[in-house]
């Protein structure tokens, strides 16, 4: 979880329906208007902060939490995340794309994923996946 940039009311998250602590959160921050772009073209949308409760995964939670942000994004902006290798096949579901960490990437994602590529690697050995 990035702790940097947290908004509640980015959030959006599944509650049990017999109450108790959250199943699972997600929240998508609009990082800005697109670069080299008009400012009537589109913005970059940064997918973050996505938890799961150990015990309420595979089960659709998680899926359903992101594709229902997805449903809020314009035509002509862009959704980014990084995540770590072993989540990958969940983001690929969900129509994600990987792209090389070393690629060019936007100006609010390079310190980021520069962090991340050290985070990744040293503290959980993964993979950063951007």
């Amino acid at each position: 979880m990035n702790p940097l940039g947290l908004r509640p009311d980015n959030f959006l998250v599944a509650e049990p329906l017999s109450g108790g602590a959250p199943l699972a959160f997600v929240q998508m921050e609009d990082k800005g208007a697109l670069e080299g772009v008009s400012s009537t073209g589109g913005r970059y949308q940064e997918l973050r902060t996505l938890i799961v409760d150990p015990n309420a995964r595979g089960k659709g939670i998680g899926s359903a939490l992101v594709e229902e942000l997805l449903t809020g994004v314009k035509a002509g902006d862009e959704v980014w995340c990084t995540t770590v290798s072993r989540n990958m096949d969940f983001y690929f579901r969900l129509g994600f794309e990987q792209m090389a960490v070393d690629e060019e990437l936007p100006s609010f994602l390079k310190i980021e994923a520069a962090l991340g590529v050290f985070v990744a690697r040293f503290l959980a050995n993964e993979e950063l996946v951007v």
